[in-house]
């Protein structure tokens, strides 16, 4: 062990000497809220949309096998293999607002623009099997229970007015997703609510109004929990994959992040642009939660769950106006939609980093002992030599510092 510590402490000194100047090693990833070094996805594809109008809402189907994309247009679903259209839904009364996937995949649920109706679709065939009649003007947003047996809407029940300005009504139900039925309509927004997600063990509705609240509901009696006031409009909710922290998001009031729990807030997701008509329209966790993605109207940018910090934003076409994200469930692709008919597909699988040898994240002196102490093997052998010798101590001790990007 004095031979192999013998070895690995002058290289050190010399990774430390000659970036002893301040300058950044090269390859060293610098901190998570330092924009634009980090990177860039690799554009797999752009899926353009024949007619004339734009996307409002994409989304994969629990397999991944499938996208949906709903718009001005209609429906579109997409083969995420081939990346070719499987068939379009057309003919319907408004632009389609919002979609939900049923947890088997099967069933997919569109709420349109003033229209009182969503529909249910046979996600195989595209056929239409189901119209459930719900609000008087606009669904804004869908979500089926994880064991999909209840479907949650939320949307407008007509208006009001106050100082001559017409003022929406809060709807938000709950159905059963088998029969259509009314299972309960759950009273307390007084405006339109914009955002609806079940948590992931199924037993608690989240919702988000433009009353500016945030509202926890029991979703089998459909009783209130408790409420969340005073942050900002909301455009839209989701829980993260564990269901201990909760997103939130407004037009042009930034991101908040929850604590479940306790209902503390642990992050408001600061604007990292001076643009005041940058407004947001979609938030979406990846299926690890550590990420977040963002689309507003002047980019779709990335952050970082636990510490709130900004990432990087993804190039986009100069003329692509960002309405909608969504990450792929084994969350190695990242969809992005715009309201100028484009679907960009990302490349987010993390770069490797094979002088991480101990598989912790980060090139320390724990992989350069690993290395040390596997000497005369054959793994980990960084340089393809057949054997592990001083030569993969060198690379290991040149990398010190990096770190595997953030997914």
């Amino acid at each position: 062990m004095k031979y192999k510590l013998f070895l690995i402490l002058p290289l050190l000194v010399l990774v430390l000497s000659n970036n002893s100047q301040g300058s950044i090693p090269p390859g060293i990833i610098l901190p998570k809220d330092v924009p634009g070094d980090y990177p860039e996805p690799i554009e797999i594809r752009i899926i353009r949309i024949e007619e004339d109008g734009g996307l409002e809402v994409i989304q994969y189907s629990p397999d991944g096998k499938f996208l949906a994309a709903g718009g001005y247009f209609g429906i579109y679903l997409f083969n995420t293999q081939t990346r070719e259209k499987v068939y379009q839904i057309k003919g319907n009364t408004g632009h389609t607002w919002c979609l939900a996937f049923s947890p088997d995949g099967k069933t997919l649920a569109s709420g349109w623009h003033s229209s009182d109706t969503i529909h249910l679709w046979d996600v195989a065939t595209g056929t239409h099997r189901d119209s459930i009649i719900v609000h008087r003007s606009t669904t804004y947003s869908l979500a089926f229970s994880p064991d999909g047996e209840a479907l949650a809407s939320g949307g407008t029940e007509g208006y009001f007015i106050s100082d001559g300005q017409k003022v929406s009504i809060g709807g938000l139900h709950l159905w059963d997703a088998n029969t259509g039925h009314l299972l309960h309509r759950l009273k307390g927004h007084e405006r339109s609510v914009t955002g609806v997600a079940f948590s992931p063990d199924g037993k608690t509705l989240v919702s988000g109004s433009y009353d500016a609240t945030l509202r926890f509901w029991d979703s089998q009696t459909g009783k209130p929990l408790r409420k969340i006031t005073g942050r900002v409009v909301s455009e839209g909710v989701a829980f993260r994959p564990d269901g201990k922290k909760l997103v939130s998001w407004g037009l042009r009031g930034g991101i908040f992040i929850w604590d479940v729990e306790t209902g503390n807030l642990l992050h408001n997701l600061k604007r990292v642009t001076t643009d005041t008509d940058d407004v947001l329209y979609s938030v979406a966790f990846s299926p690890d939660g550590k990420t977040l993605a963002s689309a507003s109207a002047a980019a779709f940018r990335l952050w970082d769950v636990s510490t709130g910090s900004y990432l990087h934003s993804l190039p986009k076409p100069r003329n692509m106006r960002p309405s909608s994200v969504a990450f792929s469930p084994d969350g190695k692709t990242l969809a992005s939609a715009g309201r100028s008919g484009t679907i960009l597909l990302w490349d987010i699988t993390p770069p490797a980093l094979p002088e991480d040898v101990n598989g912790d994240g980060i090139v320390n002196i724990l992989d350069l002992v690993a290395v040390a102490n596997a000497f005369g093997n054959m793994e980990p052998d960084l340089n393809g030599d057949g054997v592990v010798n001083i030569q993969d101590l060198v690379i290991v001790a040149n990398a010190f510092g990096n770190t595997v990007a953030a997914q």
